[in-house]
C-alpha cells in the first residue's frame, strides 16, 4: 500500500459521521442541486459570540468527490442555520478547505 492509498483510506475515517464529520446541506451558488454531504465544520472562537450559542464564521472541509468545484457564495446549512462560503482556502484534489460566514439574511423576518 502506498502513502497515497493510506491517505485515501483515512478520508473515510475523518468523513465518517460516527467519528469526526457531520451531515450538512451544500448548495452551489450557480443554482446547482443541493446535496447532503459529510463535512468537517470548525467554528472560529470569537469572544463577542461566546455564551450566545451563535457562531458566525469558520472553516469547512469537504471531500472533492462530494464538492468537486467549490466557489465563493456556495452555501451550506447546518442545524437549520445557513452559512455562505466566502473563500476557497485550499484544495489538494482530495479535499477542499473553505472559509464561511453565517448568512445573516436568513435570520431576518418581515
Amino acid at each position: 500500500m502506498t502513502f497515497k492509498d493510506q491517505l485515501e483510506e483515512d478520508l473515510d475515517v475523518f468523513f465518517n459521521t460516527d467519528e469526526f464529520a457531520e451531515m450538512v446541506g451544500y448548495t452551489p451558488a450557480d443554482g446547482g442541486t443541493p446535496v447532503e454531504i459529510p463535512a468537517l465544520v470548525d467554528f472560529d472562537e470569537n469572544p463577542e459570540e461566546m455564551g450566545t450559542g451563535v457562531r458566525s464564521s469558520g472553516r469547512i472541509t469537504v471531500k472533492a468527490s462530494d464538492v468537486p468545484d467549490p466557489h465563493y457564495r456556495d452555501a451550506f446549512v447546518r442545524g437549520g442555520v445557513a452559512f455562505t462560503i466566502v473563500r476557497v482556502l485550499k484544495g489538494d484534489g482530495r479535499v477542499f478547505r473553505l472559509a464561511f460566514e453565517r448568512d445573516v439574511r436568513s435570520t431576518f423576518r418581515r
